[in-house]
């Protein structure tokens, strides 16, 4: 019972209908309220004018009560005769005197026309006039008023309460009916498979478009998650397969051979391909890093500060030069760590005695070398994910550039590869300026 009412207290259907129901009933008592008011005014006009219409018609020789024509609506005439106590009047001569009454006492009034008195314990409109010499005080309690107002709104209760009777599960059907579709899409999503992850199709109401929506980009952005940790798990596999092959293949040569020089010369080569896939191994975890934040929180930096980074952690200090940087958006531990893996590639595939220089001017940073350069045809594939251009000897995995393009993407900026001026290749980090976001 209590997962029940719990269940019904968080549902949809149930607010809305609620608050439906609640507010209609509230709109019916305003309705209610507004007319009796507005039929109370109505029928003091009616009878202000009644009364001033007994006053001119008034003939002391034939009155002997007062009647007043109460015109209850345009479609319906009633007559209603007000007697004695219900009303009353009075007649003064000239002299001030009474010359005729019937009912209460009714006082002689200060001033012609309406007025409220208190008499006996109640509240009576008045209303005298001058008619020839005389002084006619013509009177009805309030409480004729309520009572005629009340009479009024009786007759449109009952029809506004079968109105309303009709309006309440009216609505109600129509909320349950407009909350189907969101039904049917809870029904689409809820019989998807796990691996399922295309749109989802359901039609649903103009209001609940965005909830579709936003659940088909997280479908989207979770299925190229999965496809790229698919694709760097292929990768990776592939990628170690070679240095771990060597290191192997070391292992069982310095295991079989029985001559000390071969199995040194074993051992070094197990030792370096053991370095290769350690080196490869910290690379793919830093890339798999970087593909996973995909929204980074960005400062702004100087990019000379990045490269006394890259050097206060040990890396090579190479000639600089610097023209007149400015500050741009990023983050100075990656680009460091981009600086790094640019200079390292610069010196294991340029010149064995090559120069490395790192240019600053403006929002670009540029590692050059005087190496053999690239073809052309080849450059165009640099910062592919385990590219290496045909012929490479040295060893490698391809992902050095890769990981220098996901740190300048992440930053907001794009990088160019391009022929230096002393024949080598010339890698530049285009960044976004720091008043530009």
């Amino acid at each position: 019972m209590i997962r029940w009412l719990t269940g019904w207290r968080h549902s949809l259907l149930l607010r809305v209908c609620l608050r439906l129901a609640v507010g209609i009933v509230v709109a019916g008592a305003v309705v209610m309220v507004t007319v009796t008011v507005q039929v109370r005014h109505e029928v003091r006009d009616l009878l202000k004018g009644e009364l001033r219409r007994a006053t001119q018609l008034y003939d002391i020789q034939h009155a002997d009560a007062i009647e007043l024509h109460l015109d209850r609506d345009s479609h319906k005439r009633e007559h209603k005769k007000i007697k004695r106590p219900d009303s009353g009047y009075a007649v003064y001569g000239a002299d001030g005197g009474l010359l005729d009454s019937q009912g209460p006492s009714l006082p002689l009034p200060p001033l012609l026309g309406s007025h409220t008195i208190r008499l006996d314990d109640h509240d009576w409109m008045l209303y005298g006039e001058r008619v020839g010499t005389r002084l006619v005080v013509v009177g009805v309690p309030h409480a004729v008023e309520t009572e005629l107002a009340l009479e009024v709104a009786d007759d449109i209760l009952i029809p506004l309460l079968l109105a309303f009777g009709l309006l309440i599960p009216w609505t109600l059907w129509g909320v349950w009916r407009g909350l189907q579709p969101l039904n049917a899409f809870a029904r689409e999503v809820q019989s998807r498979p796990a691996d399922d992850l295309s749109p989802f199709a359901t039609a649903v109401p103009r209001e609940a478009l965005p909830l579709r929506e936003a659940l088909n980009r997280h479908q989207h952005a979770l299925a190229a998650r999965i496809e790229r940790e698919r694709r760097f798990v292929a990768d990776a596999a592939h990628e170690l397969r070679t240095p771990l092959a060597g290191i192997q293949a070391s292992l069982d040569l310095a295991a079989s051979t029985s001559r000390d020089e071969a199995r040194v010369r074993a051992l070094a080569n197990a030792r370096s391909a053991t370095a290769n896939a350690g080196r490869l191994v910290a690379q793919l975890l830093e890339l798999a890093r970087l593909d996973h934040d995909t929204h980074p929180s960005l400062e702004i930096i100087d990019l000379a500060a990045c490269v006394d980074e890259y050097e206060r952690h040990g890396g090579e200090r190479v000639e600089r030069r610097v023209g007149t940087p400015l500050p741009v958006w990023g983050r100075c531990d990656w680009l460091a760590l981009a600086v790094r893996n640019l200079v390292d590639n610069a010196r294991r595939y340029g010149r064995p005695d090559g120069k490395v220089w790192i240019d600053i001017d403006g929002t670009r940073l540029t590692v050059s070398d005087d190496g053999p350069g690239v073809d052309p045809a080849v450059m165009v594939r640099l910062g592919e994910r385990f590219f290496r251009p045909p012929g490479q000897s040295m060893p490698g995995a391809g992902i050095g550039l890769s990981i220098v393009s996901r740190i300048v993407e992440l930053c907001g900026g794009r990088v160019s590869f391009a022929r230096s001026a002393d024949g080598g290749l010339a890698v530049t980090l285009h960044l976004r300026e720091a008043g530009g976001k």
